[in-house]
């Protein structure tokens, strides 16, 4: 946390009751591990409904107690708070920007792998037997099945993002010419 931040929030949080500055640090505390996990984990995107409502639980708590709190206080924590919700939505918004982009790529890198289906293969390459997510046989599917550049073959729907909660795998980080 950048050292003027910090300053800030002792000060904000010297003037409250032991339990409004209990609730704070917790508040401040929560806001400073969701941007480690934003700034630490680059491939991500937007916040799960899971992980909204667990770095939003002291929120409603804060938000009352700042009502019943005197004008000095109450822009005190105000400020850093806006403070910290800005850095944050800026940061989200950034993830989620380049996660969309980099699920837009892997699509269309996709979406120009040879697709052919095992039933029309008169023979399956030595060692493409099986598809190597879900090692179900190819030769025995009727699905799809593509070979990325590494010349290892899989099922499309194996490797094809299905939901925006789509994960990056990092082994497939090229899917070919970006």
């Amino acid at each position: 946390m950048d050292a003027r931040v910090l300053l800030d929030t002792e000060t904000a949080l010297l003037h409250l009751t032991p339990e409004d500055q209990l609730l704070f640090r917790n508040l401040f505390e929560t806001f400073q591990e969701l941007h480690f996990e934003l700034h630490n984990n680059p491939l991500r995107g937007r916040l799960t409904d899971e992980e909204f409502a667990h770095y939003s639980r002291y929120h409603t708590q804060a938000e009352q107690a700042m009502g019943c709190m005197g004008d000095a206080d109450f822009l005190r924590l105000n400020l850093l708070w806006s403070h910290w919700t800005n850095v944050i939505g800026r940061l989200e918004l950034a993830r989620d920007i380049s996660f969309n982009r980099r699920k837009a790529r892997v699509t269309s890198q996709l979406d120009i792998l040879s697709r052919r289906t095992a039933a029309d293969e008169t023979s399956v390459p030595d060692g493409a037997s099986e598809c190597v997510v879900c090692i179900e046989g190819l030769v025995r599917s009727e699905q799809t099945v593509v070979q990325l550049p590494c010349c290892h073959f899989f099922h499309r729907d194996c490797i094809q993002p299905k939901s925006k909660n789509f994960v990056y795998n990092q082994g497939l980080r090229r899917l070919g010419p970006a």
